[in-house]
């Protein structure tokens, strides 16, 4: 099940926001797996953001945002997870589409 938002913040938010991936409704070991997290902007546009596993070890992905990552007119913002395994195999989380970031004016 997808939260709809996945997060809610206020602009200029710097606190790293932390998801966790599950597989069928359950944490998995991502060690050695490469994270790769697509922000986007409500037009579209990339937006560049800190990025990384917080713990591998039971699929705990977290990215930290600059003050200048959340503003409040160019939101809401989307984020989508891309985990890739040694064998080169993909799952996107969410699977289907991206995660809302609902943006509040500070």
């Amino acid at each position: 099940m997808i939260v709809d938002p996945l997060f809610q913040v206020v602009e200029g938010w710097t606190e790293p926001l932390i998801s966790q991936l599950l597989i069928n409704d359950a944490a998995f070991n991502a060690t050695g797996m490469t994270l790769v997290v697509t922000l986007k902007d409500k037009d579209g546009n990339a937006v560049s953001v800190t990025h990384g596993w917080l713990d591998a070890s039971t699929s705990q992905a977290q990215i930290e945002p600059a003050t200048s990552t959340f503003d409040f007119p160019n939101g809401p913002y989307w984020i989508r997870y891309k985990v890739t395994d040694g064998g080169g195999d993909i799952i996107y989380f969410p699977p289907t589409e991206a995660g809302r970031i609902e943006v509040y004016k500070a």
